[in-house]
């Protein structure tokens, strides 16, 4: 199984680094897969572009792809911001105590919603500076592999 976000592999060949190793890009999420396994379709919605002083609502969809119902037990949704160096900033959980979610079948065709509004703090705390950051979502599923939606920019611009 790889630990690898999918965003490693893209930077790493851009930067000519090393293409898979958590230690030096991103956070250790334990075994994950892509934004598509086992009949669900893993995506995150937001503005590319923000004002400084504003905030981002991230819409985390998990879509059922297939042609029989899925469950997810106990869901548990990520939203991470990372800079360029691959340094987590911002993740939705950091502080946050979730205690159980509410099992939810997803019929064929059908979209899961998560939304969760970030006001460009950073988790260490402070705000988040202009920029151009890099975002992914993650699903928890009761039991491993964690599913990571693609990877993609989002700017913070001044006001």
């Amino acid at each position: 199984m790889t630990r690898c976000l999918n965003v490693v592999v893209l930077v790493g060949m851009l930067a000519g680094g090393a293409a898979c190793d958590d230690d030096l890009f991103g956070p250790d999420l334990g075994p994950t897969v892509g934004p598509e396994h086992d009949g669900v379709l893993l995506e995150l919605s937001f503005p590319e572009q923000v004002l400084a002083g504003g905030s981002v609502p991230f819409r985390v969809l998990l879509t059922n792809i297939e042609s029989e119902p899925f469950t997810i037990e106990d869901p548990q949704f990520d939203v991470y911001l990372l800079d360029g160096s691959g340094d987590v900033l911002w993740n939705f959980l950091y502080g946050n105590v979730i205690i159980g979610g509410v099992d939810h079948t997803i019929q064929p065709g059908e979209t899961y919603e998560f939304e969760v509004v970030w006001e460009l703090n950073r988790n260490d705390g402070g705000t988040v500076a202009e920029g151009d950051y890099l975002v992914f979502s993650v699903f928890y599923p009761l039991l491993p592999p964690a599913l990571v939606s693609e990877t993609r920019s989002i700017t913070i611009i001044g006001e």
